[in-house]
């Protein structure tokens, strides 16, 4: 399939979610113009309906969207890039049900233009034995919980990388790198609220752009949230389009 800067943006989150199912044995399904996976743990991205493009409005896609996520296991977003969408595929979700949940921005990272950073002393690499330790601070950052079954699989994974910043010998920062062909995907970028505002989330990004060329990658991907979004501008990621979540 032609990969547009869009799609990119969301390729790592789509590879995390098959790398889920096919650990769990659970269904997934995917083709050029959609990927759909079912959820095992409370992280809601794991559950997923991805359309990836639909330039022309496709009545039996969306038929078959629609009963994907109306089963009673059913997905609970359906993720899309409005750029890759139809002029008026919005009307035609909110007529079958859906709902906006929220508004994420895709952004890429150019790694040939990346400067030169020196490594951060307090920035770790975290591996099966201290996984635990990262996941509290997953959990401890976004208020959730209920993510440790699919991040202990990703810590077996070669391509997943984790990342923690330590202080006073607490690990209070996270991130995961997922590396997919030349494409480095940053996910679950956080930091405790007490411990926000000090560049630590900053310092975990800028080890994995001076580590992901060494990992294959010419690329890195995420999608940021409102809060995130200026972090990342700064870094140099570019915005390349706008990704809209429904839940039905």
């Amino acid at each position: 399939m032609n990969k547009t800067p869009s799609y990119l943006a969301f390729e790592s989150l789509i590879d995390l979610s098959r790398k889920a199912a096919i650990a769990k044995n659970l269904e997934y399904s995917e083709n050029e113009n959609y990927f759909f996976c079912r959820s095992f743990t409370d992280l809601s991205w794991y559950s997923r309906v991805n359309i990836n493009s639909m330039p022309v409005k496709d009545e039996e896609m969306l038929k078959k969207i629609v009963e994907l996520c109306s089963e009673p296991d059913s997905p609970k977003y359906l993720s899309l890039a409005k750029e890759d969408m139809y002029e008026g595929f919005e009307d035609d979700l909110f007529k079958a049900g859906f709902v906006l949940a929220k508004l994420q921005k895709g952004m890429l990272y150019d790694l040939s233009k990346a400067p030169e950073y020196e490594p951060e002393p307090n920035v770790i690499s975290v591996s099966e034995e201290n996984i635990d330790e990262w996941i509290a601070a997953c959990e401890g950052s976004f208020k959730k919980s209920g993510t440790a079954p699919a991040f202990k699989i990703f810590a077996k994974e070669k391509d997943c990388h984790f990342y923690g910043y330590m202080k006073d010998g607490k690990m209070v920062s996270c991130a995961l790198l997922n590396v997919t062909n030349v494409n480095g995907g940053i996910h679950e970028v956080g930091t405790y609220e007490e411990y926000r505002g000090n560049g630590y989330a900053s310092a975990l990004i800028k080890t994995i752009i001076r580590e992901a060329p060494g990992f294959g990658c010419n690329i890195l991907s995420l999608q940021a949230s409102v809060f995130g979004e200026p972090v990342y501008k700064r870094l140099g990621f570019e915005i390349v389009s706008e990704i809209a979540n429904y839940k039905r």
